[in-house]
């Protein structure tokens, strides 16, 4: 009996390490996303700003 529920334990604790693991993923890959899209619009106002400069000369 004992051993069964060491099984059954062990079993419930791995599933949990698994979703942690996913729901880290999942926190990470919307982190760079967010990171990514941040870093693009920076990146376009650079250029929009480069632009606005040519236009006033």
């Amino acid at each position: 009996m004992s051993l069964e529920l060491y099984q059954i334990l062990s079993q419930i604790s791995s599933f949990a390490d698994r979703i942690s693991c996913f729901n880290t993923g999942l926190r990470l890959d919307r982190a760079l996303s967010v990171a990514r899209y941040t870093r693009a619009r920076k990146m376009l106002q650079c250029i929009d700003g480069r632009l606005s400069i040519f236009r006033r000369q």
